[in-house]
């Protein structure tokens, strides 16, 4: 399945590179549809018109509403984002901005794809099942590109 401009067919969350227990979520939003990537061809859809969209799901003792988080994530985000044929490969939304600001909830890859910084537990309940890093592939290059950036940064 190609998503529209972009080179890629598919997109699953992946392990945050530095702390652990968090993850990183592709967002596709566009018409008032937005999907969620979950795993491996497993994704979710809202519809920003759905009233019922908007329920918080119970995380512990607190709740998440991941509409909300995308809403606070595209307002911070001021700049002007790349088209969305930048996007040639599912790294690409793995790799915070280089620029200044907030980051540590997401940021905007592109015109209308997103990357939210969530919990594992809230992976897990929008998942409906845990999810398990071991099956996860970690992507090599990417490993190496964030490995050769923080060297270069400190």
């Amino acid at each position: 399945m190609k998503l529209d401009n972009s080179g890629i067919q598919t997109a699953r969350p992946f392990p945050h590179q530095s702390k652990k227990g968090l993850w990183l979520m592709p967002v596709y939003f566009k018409d008032f549809e937005v999907t969620f990537f979950l795993g491996h061809d497993f994704s979710k859809k809202f519809l920003i018109t759905d009233v019922k969209s908007f329920d918080s799901i119970g995380v512990g003792e607190d709740s998440y509403n991941p509409l909300f988080h995308l809403l606070i994530v595209i307002k911070q985000n001021k700049d002007q984002a790349p088209p969305d044929s930048v996007v040639q490969s599912e790294i690409y939304l793995y790799m915070p901005p280089f620029r200044k600001g907030k980051i540590e909830i997401g940021w905007q890859c592109s015109e209308n794809w997103y990357t939210l910084v969530v919990k594992e537990d809230v992976l897990n309940i929008l998942r409906g099942k845990e999810i398990n890093e071991s099956k996860y592939e970690i992507l090599e290059e990417l490993d190496k590109l964030f490995k050769r950036l923080s060297s270069k940064n400190k």
